[in-house]
């Protein structure tokens, strides 16, 4: 059996084979379910992993920014969300379109408008230029495979840089679904431990596994995303890499979507995500009805509250 290559157990572990299936591949690669810990990791990256990122993957335009008027909107919403402050124009919002996401992490990471917020793997930093129409003003972000650095009006940077080679600071760093293509999970952490200013926090958004959907679906698990998922954690393994690196689970938001099983369920039937019988593509022509989304929507919900969602946000916090 091979090693986990997080807690090191080398006992009960159990491998299995898992197929691409977001474009279709379906090439399959073995992974590794630690008997401990629980993270899933694959056995071998692969060389041309580049494959698995084709043209489209992810897009590196440069961020549209919002106007005058939308940003006034974003603004209160966020505020009402968080309980600073109470509008007419936040109420409204906040009753027709929910709480927006960026408002319960950062009421988890504490953030401050001002603090210096550090998002990596951030693409062409759509989420920091949210952020600021919310009121933060002190954020940059990192991206490798961006063509260039990125300079917008309201004083977003976006540098194409990895994380090794960011010589500065920050109060909080970020990392949306970024963390579970690393190669090296713990040298990114004892990396951000010198990074990231004592009391500061780190939030990892992740997919999580050990989770109801991982149970049900196994290898047809959306969230699995083999090869590019290299690793895919418990909240367990997570909490052993923070450890060794400084870094304590200070709290999660569950924010699992009904895609843990409209997409897992296709994968079952062999219906790549990608796929023109797919619901992301042809919703009208998929094998699912509104209704159905609807009942998967409302399931998330429910395993969402029950810490039992298949990705949470994870807030640590340096000892």
């Amino acid at each position: 059996m091979r090693a986990c290559r997080v807690c090191g157990n080398e006992r009960g572990n159990r491998a299995f084979q898992a197929r691409e299936m977001m474009f279709g591949f379906r090439d399959a690669f073995e992974y590794t379910e630690c008997a401990v810990c629980g993270c899933l990791q694959i056995s071998e990256v692969p060389f041309e992993l580049s494959k698995y990122y084709p043209a489209g993957y992810y897009s590196y335009g440069k961020v549209k920014e919002p106007g005058r008027i939308r940003r006034h909107a974003i603004r209160q919403r966020f505020l009402d969300a968080t309980g600073e402050r109470h509008t007419w124009l936040g109420r409204l919002l906040a009753r027709r379109y929910g709480t927006p996401p960026l408002a319960d992490w950062a009421r988890q990471l504490r953030l401050r408008s001002s603090d210096a917020v550090l998002d990596i793997g951030c693409g062409s930093g759509a989420l920091l230029v949210e952020m600021n129409a919310s009121g933060f003003t002190n954020l940059t972000g990192l991206d490798p495979f961006i063509e260039h650095d990125l300079e917008y009006r309201c004083g977003v940077r976006v540098l194409k840089r990895g994380l090794y080679d960011y010589k500065s600071t920050c109060d909080s760093a970020m990392m949306h679904h970024t963390f579970e293509h690393l190669v090296d999970p713990m040298g990114t952490m004892e990396q951000l431990s010198g990074i990231v200013a004592p009391g500061g926090s780190v939030l990892i958004r992740m997919p999580v596994a050990g989770t109801h959907a991982w149970r049900t679906y196994g290898a047809d698990w959306y969230q699995l995303d083999a090869p590019r998922h290299l690793f895919v954690h418990t909240e367990e393994s997570l909490a052993i890499i923070a450890r060794r690196a400084g870094f304590e689970i200070a709290g999660a938001v569950y924010d699992s979507t009904g895609r843990q099983f409209w997409v897992s369920e296709q994968y079952r039937r062999d219906i790549p995500m990608n796929d023109e019988r797919s619901y992301l593509r042809n919703p009208k022509g998929s094998v699912f009805t509104p209704e159905d989304i609807e009942k998967f929507d409302r399931e998330a919900e429910r395993l969402n509250a029950e810490r039992q969602g298949d990705q949470a946000c994870f807030c640590l916090r340096k000892t």
